[in-house]
């Protein structure tokens, strides 16, 4: 979404502060939220808050960084692509995640058959009981 698009929809201007996004975005946001829409126009609603929450993002990014225009994101590789609220993981981290915990659930499986073989060896602790 170019930045643009972004403040237009919001509704706020060029030098907005953060702040003032943060409200414009609130009040998009309730405006257009689809629990508050009639069940007809559900599907519509919920296209655009999705749109509001992608301009919100853009702008939040663009402002963070100090970028104003998408030229000069372009010119320094940021991209405001919409971000999920979901945690995204790169595709070298899935493969050393499953080592780790791999590596855990093995060790616990050893350490669990190692103690019920001493137990099956060792009934009693008291050397005194046959």
């Amino acid at each position: 979404m170019r930045i643009s698009d972004a403040r237009d929809l919001l509704g706020v201007s060029d030098d907005a502060s953060l702040s003032q996004l943060k409200e414009a975005y609130k009040q998009k946001a309730l405006e257009k939220h689809p629990d508050h829409q009639p069940p007809s126009l559900k599907q519509h609603a919920e296209a655009e808050f999705q749109q509001i929450a992608e301009a919100y993002s853009c702008l939040k990014a663009a402002k963070a960084s100090g970028l104003s225009t998408r030229e000069e994101a372009r010119n320094s590789g940021h991209s405001f692509a919409r971000r999920g609220s979901r945690l995204q993981f790169s595709a070298p981290a899935v493969p050393f995640l499953f080592i780790i915990f791999g590596t855990v659930g093995l060790g616990v499986a050893q350490a669990r058959r190692a103690y019920r073989e001493s137990q099956k060896q060792a009934s009693s602790h008291n050397p005194f009981l046959p």
